[in-house]
């Protein structure tokens, strides 16, 4: 007889008719197939649930003097993923689902199919008892599983009967992408690159992401190594993007590659000076007295991490305060000039970063204020704003706010 269905049982026995149906309780819906609902489960990467046949009715009937059949539902049986994606020379497992009667709910029957799993091609995809397929090469293959007799049960139908029951899917096959290096760029340059991997093929195509164009210049023999430019345009989206590798119609796995956007700028740490300036003259040719601060600065991006791009051009701009108790009327900048009211242009003017990404910043203040009888002094401060400009793109999240002061000139306040 198999499983009892006890709740067709007690309907029946409540007067219900012989065919009485039990009710299937809500379950979770699928997003990739409309018409059937699942139990949640989330799939390997390049998978998707697959497109079977429709929820099933909770098939149970019940006759006067005998409990009804509940097991198995004959068609309810599918594979987990469908189709499976696997990398090539990765391992990916799949399993079978089916619809269990009595539970009145999807579970996994996967134990019910061991040994029986096969695929059409192994030079694509081979597989053990267990399920787990291995990509072999780029392509796509059919995978079947057969399972040992199971106990199933058939609509309107006291008895339930051992069958055999097969389910057929499909593996997809697709290049896998283990390395990009470097694995970030500065925003409009162009980056060579070396991708590392293996199902690359002869002829390969590379996605850099949103904005980025790529030209292909090596691909080894064994399909292992791409090397390209990636083109980095001014007009990218900064921050991660996925690059992929295509081979014939299989796209890989997808792996960051970073957009790097200049942002902000870090004093080197053990490269500031500061050297007091007591007989110093201005432009204006009067005595005064003053200090003169150098350092390195290094050239941040959007994450905070230095971007070691040699020959970014770079220039600043400072604008005096509504504080200026040094009477100052102009600053030492970069490129020199003006900009407004403000000393200092955004480049370029010939200032280039070096190999690291860092450049050399000098802030001098040479005030009379600060030798009001002949004697340097430490009266007063000119408060000032500094905008930075590197590759022309201003660095207005990073504005440095300036002290300048007869014995120091202070940085953002240090």
């Amino acid at each position: 007889m198999g499983r009892v269905n006890r709740d067709a049982l007690a309907a029946d026995q409540a007067g219900g008719t012989s065919d009485e149906r039990v009710p299937a309780p809500p379950l979770l819906y699928s997003p990739v197939n409309s018409n059937k609902w699942y139990s949640h489960r989330v799939g390997p990467s390049g998978s998707s649930r697959p497109n079977t046949s429709s929820w099933p009715p909770a098939y149970g009937s019940a006759t006067y003097g005998c409990a009804a059949c509940c097991s198995w539902v004959p068609t309810s049986f599918s594979l987990f993923y469908d189709p499976l994606g696997i990398p090539v020379g990765d391992g990916v497992p799949q399993g079978v689902e089916g619809f269990d009667g009595c539970e009145l709910q999807y579970e996994d029957a996967t134990y019910l199919f061991e040994s029986g799993w096969s695929t059409a091609n192994p030079s694509i995809a081979t597989v053990d008892t267990h399920g787990l397929h291995t990509g072999m090469g780029v392509g796509s293959t059919t995978t079947l599983v057969t399972s040992e007799p199971i106990e199933v049960q058939i609509p309107h139908n006291t008895h339930c009967f051992l069958e055999q029951r097969s389910v057929e899917g499909n593996d997809n096959i697709t290049p896998n992408i283990a390395s990009i290096s470097p694995a970030q760029g500065l925003i409009g340059t162009t980056v060579y690159v070396t991708i590392i991997g293996s199902g690359f093929g002869s002829s390969p195509t590379v996605n850099p992401g949103t904005g980025i164009g790529v030209t292909i210049n090596y691909v080894s023999g064994d399909g292992t190594e791409i090397q390209a430019n990636f083109q980095i345009f001014a007009t990218a989206t900064g921050g991660n993007q996925p690059a992929t590798v295509t081979n014939g119609n299989q796209t890989s796995n997808a792996v960051n590659f970073f957009v790097q956007i200049p942002t902000s700028l870090s004093i080197v740490p053990g490269t500031d000076s500061t050297t007091a300036e007591s007989g110093c003259t201005t432009s204006g040719q009067q005595s005064g007295c003053g200090v003169t601060r150098t350092f390195l600065y290094q050239v941040n991006d959007q994450s905070g991490q230095p971007i070691r791009v040699a020959n970014m051009a770079f220039g600043d701009v400072i604008c005096t305060t509504s504080t200026n108790q040094l009477n100052l009327t102009g600053y030492q900048t970069t490129c020199g000039g003006t900009t407004g009211s403000c000393s200092g242009t955004s480049g370029p003017c010939g200032a280039f970063t070096d190999a690291n990404g860092q450049f050399t910043e000098t802030l001098l203040v040479c005030a009379p204020a600060c030798k009001p009888s002949g004697t340097c002094t430490t009266a007063g401060q000119t408060v000032s704003n500094q905008t930075w400009y590197i590759n022309g793109r201003a660095l207005s999240s990073d504005i440095k706010s300036l002290s300048y002061q007869c014995n120091k000139i202070l940085v953002n306040g240090a």
